[in-house]
């Protein structure tokens, strides 16, 4: 799941390197335009929708991370 999460990642955000600590505040180009498009590119790789609650915490690795883990126990 990390390596898939940080291939899309790293094309969507186009830029070479993913780590942990990856932000908006971290990652230049990622703006509000490509946070959509990450959302939709997780979207679509995973095949689930996520709700408000879940797109509110897709603003960094880790929290990419906690909701992908948390849908996949389910």
């Amino acid at each position: 799941m990390e390596d898939k999460l940080r291939e899309i990642m790293m094309a969507v955000l186009e830029t070479s390197s993913i780590g942990p600590d990856a932000s908006p505040k971290t990652i230049d180009n990622w703006d509000s335009m490509r946070q959509l498009q990450l959302v939709g590119a997780l979207e679509d790789e995973f095949q689930f929708e996520f709700d408000d609650q879940e797109i509110g915490r897709l603003n960094s690795w880790a929290g990419i991370l906690s909701v992908l883990k948390a849908r996949a126990k389910a």
